[in-house]
């Protein structure tokens, strides 16, 4: 594009653990087509950064963001326009500070990814309670995780020449 000029922007993303006695649970959706086949995952640890479980599951065809809301009310998902029902569940709940909402960028959420992702390839679902059932990619990305290594996201984006 004329006019403009590229930029790399590079930053650091961390997964940290949860407050002490707290849990955390990432959550994450996919969909291959978008929409198309999906899956949804979580993973709650401890405030040690410790898997305490561990669930992911094919879904039906739906869009990503489907897959994204399905995961965390575990329901069925019927059809896209539905999401306006479960989007006004999650804000219920969170006013009512029983639960806490924050995104993360995808590189902090890389076990979670990794499983929505895996379980494409399998059958059914998956329930996992420790962390040594985990496959060793998965392993892998825990341990990175609770020792708080950055991951690096980098983009690239343009901005206008001056005048």
């Amino acid at each position: 594009m004329e006019g403009f000029i590229p930029h790399n922007m590079i930053r650091l993303v961390f997964w940290k653990c949860p407050h002490e006695r707290w849990f955390k649970c990432n959550t994450d959706g996919a969909s291959r087509g978008n929409p198309g086949l999906s899956s949804t995952t979580f993973c709650v640890r401890n405030d040690r950064g410790v898997l305490v479980y561990t669930g992911a599951r094919k879904l039906l065809a739906t869009t990503n963001i489907g897959a994204e809301v399905a995961v965390i009310l575990d329901g069925i998902w019927d059809c896209p326009w539905k999401i306006s029902v479960e989007v006004r569940m999650i804000k219920h709940w969170s006013n009512k500070g029983h639960v806490q909402f924050a995104h993360i960028l995808r590189e902090g959420n890389a076990l979670a990814d990794f499983l929505a992702n895996m379980v494409f390839d399998l059958v059914g679902s998956i329930k996992i309670h420790i962390s040594q059932e985990l496959p060793t990619a998965a392993r892998k990305i825990l341990n990175s995780d609770k020792s708080e290594m950055p991951y690096i996201r980098q983009s690239k984006y343009k901005v206008r020449e001056p005048d």
